[in-house]
């Protein structure tokens, strides 16, 4: 996860390390993005990409889980997208 991104970003390319930005904690336990990896030959698995519009900038320390983010924006979310990837290996 990311969150704290500033409106006037509109793009982020493939591996951009920003400063303005706060990377949160992964299903593994570990800040930034680790990519898919599903075990070899267990089928396609599903993932899952959101994106929040809120009516305010947050304040937010790094280092958030998931449920602590949405917590967190959950009164300031006036809009969301989602993006479904699989990815099989």
């Amino acid at each position: 996860m990311i969150y704290g991104i500033p409106p006037e970003i509109d793009s982020i390319e493939e591996g951009e390390i920003n400063q303005t930005f706060a990377e949160g904690t992964n299903s593994t336990g570990k800040q930034g993005y680790s990519g898919p990896a599903p075990p070899p030959g267990h089928g396609p698995h599903h993932y899952y990409f959101w994106l929040y519009a809120l009516d305010k900038a947050v304040d937010l320390k790094p280092g958030l889980t998931r449920q602590e983010l949405l917590d967190a924006i959950d009164n300031h979310i006036i809009v969301q997208a989602s993006h479904v990837g699989i990815y099989e290996s």
